[in-house]
C-alpha cells in the first residue's frame, strides 16, 4: 500500500466511526458530508485495487466492517422490534400473536427492565401492529435474543451473525464472479462500499443476508445443483418475501421442464420455511402487517410520487391506499411479463434481468427505504451495469426527510437521486447493447 491508501482508509475508517457512535436520524448535513468523505474514500480505494492487492483490501474491509461492531443502530428503529421478535420467541411467545402494547401490560413483560428499554424504542406504529418478519428472519432474532438481557450483548450477537451470513456470500460471490470469467475485484462495489457498512452492518438490516443467500443459489443453479440452489433460494425468502418476485426469470434460462420443478423444489421449501412460524391462525395477522407496506406507507417513492401527484386532488390523503395496490399490481405484471419475453443467452444475462426486474419492483414502490436497494447493488456487481453503485450513494439523500420532511428540498433531492440513476441507467444499457452487437457480428463475420 501507498501512503495515499492510507490516507483513504483513515478518511473513511473515521467518517464510518463517527456516523456509527456519534450521529442522529436527523443530521442530515452532518451525516451526508461524512459519507460523501467515505464514498469517496471507497472509489479511490476500488480504483486502486490492482495497486493495493486483494488481501490487504480484504482485511480494509473486514476492519471497517467492525467498527462498529458496539454501536446501536443510530439511523434506524428497527433492531428493537428485531430484538423484541426474539425475546419472545425465547419466552415460547409467537411474535405473530400479540402487538407489543397488550404484552407490556402483562406482569412478565411490565417488571423486566430490558423488556421496557426495547419497548421505549419501537416505533409507535410499530407497537400497533404485528411483526411481518418471515422464520428466517426470525431465527436471527432469536439466536440474538438467546444468549442476554442486554441489548448491546444482543446487538453485537446479532451483527455478528450478520457478518458471518455475509462473509460466506462473499465467499460464494468470488466463485460465482470466477465461473461467469468475470475481475474478483468486483466484490469491493458490494463488501467494501459504505452503503453496505452503514445501512446492513451497522443498522441491521437483512437485505445482506437475502444477497447471501441468493449468490449462493446462483451458485449452485450454474452447477446444475438445482435442489441446493432451491434450498438457498428458499432461505432468502424466509429472510425477506421479494425474492419471490424475480424467482420467474429462471423459466426461460432453465426451459420449461427443469424450471417447473425448480419452482416447485424451491415453493415447497418456502412454504415448510414459512410454516415454522406462520401457522395458520396466525396468517391474518402477519398479512395485516405486510399490506401496510403497500398501502400506508409512502417514503423516497419515484413513479408513485409522479401518480399521486395526478390523482391527489381527487383521493386526498386516500391516495396510497387507492394506487399503492394499483401499482404493486403492475410492476409484478411488467416484471412476469419481462421474464416471459426475455430469454437470457448467457449466465450473466439471466441476472441482469433479475437485477432489471427488482428494479421496476423498487421503481413502482411507494416506500423505499434507503437499505431496500442493497440486492439489486449485490447482483449489479455480476452484470455490466454500475449505475447501481451510484444509486447507493443518492440513495442518502432520502434522509433528508427526518431533517426537513415534505418540503420542497427533500422533492428535489428526490428527484435527484432518482433521475442521475435512470440517467446512468439508460446510458449503460445503451452502451451495453452496442457492445453486444459488435460482439455478436464479429462472431458472425469469423
Amino acid at each position: 500500500m501507498k501512503p495515499l491508501d492510507y490516507i483513504f482508509t483513515v478518511l473513511f475508517s473515521v467518517s464510518i466511526f463517527w456516523i456509527s457512535y456519534f450521529t442522529t436520524q436527523d443530521a442530515f448535513v452532518l451525516n451526508f458530508s461524512l459519507y460523501t468523505v467515505a464514498f469517496g474514500s471507497f472509489l479511490a480505494l476500488y480504483k486502486r485495487a490492482a495497486i493495493i492487492g486483494f488481501k490487504s483490501l480484504l482485511f480494509i474491509t473486514i476492519g471497517l466492517h467492525l467498527i462498529g461492531l458496539f454501536s446501536f443502530p443510530l439511523l434506524s428503529p428497527d433492531w428493537s422490534r428485531f430484538l423484541w421478535d426474539g425475546e419472545l420467541i425465547t419466552r415460547a411467545i409467537h411474535p405473530y400473536a400479540y402487538l407489543p402494547k397488550e404484552l407490556i401490560v402483562d406482569t412478565r413483560f411490565e417488571s423486566s427492565l430490558y423488556l421496557k428499554e426495547l419497548y421505549t424504542e419501537i416505533t409507535p406504529l410499530s407497537v400497533e401492529h404485528y411483526s411481518c418478519y418471515p422464520s428466517v428472519n426470525q431465527f436471527y432474532f432469536f439466536l440474538a435474543a438467546f444468549f442476554s438481557d442486554n441489548v448491546l450483548v444482543n446487538l453485537v450477537v446479532m451483527r455478528l451473525s450478520m457478518l458471518i451470513t455475509l462473509g460466506v456470500g462473499v465467499v460464494y460471490a468470488l466463485k460465482l464472479l470466477k465461473k461467469l470469467e468475470l475481475n474478483r475485484n468486483s466484490i469491493w462495489l458490494f463488501a467494501l462500499n459504505p452503503f453496505v457498512i452503514i445501512e446492513l452492518t451497522n443498522n441491521l438490516h437483512f437485505e445482506g443476508v437475502v444477497v447471501s443467500f441468493l449468490v449462493i443459489a446462483f451458485y449452485y443453479v450454474f452447477n446444475n445443483k438445482r435442489i441446493k440452489a432451491s434450498f438457498f433460494w428458499a432461505l432468502a425468502v424466509g429472510v425477506k418475501l421479494t425474492p419471490l418476485l424475480i424467482l420467474p426469470y429462471f423459466y426461460r434460462y432453465l426451459g420449461f421442464r427443469k424450471s417447473v420443478r425448480f419452482f416447485a423444489i424451491t415453493l415447497l421449501s418456502v412454504l415448510i420455511l414459512l410454516g415454522i412460524v406462520l401457522w395458520p391462525n396466525y396468517l391474518q395477522n402477519f398479512s395485516q402487517s405486510l399490506a401496510l407496506y403497500f398501502s400506508n406507507f409512502e417514503f423516497n417513492a419515484s413513479v408513485f410520487s409522479l401518480v399521486k401527484s395526478v390523482f391527489y386532488s381527487n383521493y386526498g390523503w386516500e391516495t396510497i391506499r387507492v394506487i399503492g395496490p394499483w401499482l404493486s399490481k403492475i410492476s409484478l405484471t411488467l416484471i412476469v411479463v419481462y421474464s416471459l419475453f426475455y430469454k437470457p443467452k448467457t449466465r450473466q444475462q439471466m441476472i441482469q434481468a433479475m437485477l432489471f426486474g427488482f428494479t421496476i419492483y423498487l421503481l413502482f414502490s411507494s416506500t423505499v427505504h434507503p437499505w431496500y436497494i442493497a440486492i439489486p447493488l449485490g447482483l449489479s456487481i455480476f452484470t455490466p451495469y454500475k449505475s447501481f453503485v451510484l444509486w447507493s450513494f443518492t440513495v442518502m439523500l432520502s434522509y433528508s426527510f427526518y431533517k426537513l420532511g415534505n418540503t420542497s428540498i427533500t422533492i428535489f433531492l428526490t428527484i435527484l437521486e432518482y433521475v442521475s440513476f435512470i440517467v446512468c441507467l439508460l446510458i449503460e444499457v445503451v452502451r451495453n447493447k452496442k457492445k453486444t452487437k459488435i460482439v455478436y457480428d464479429n462472431l458472425l463475420s469469423t
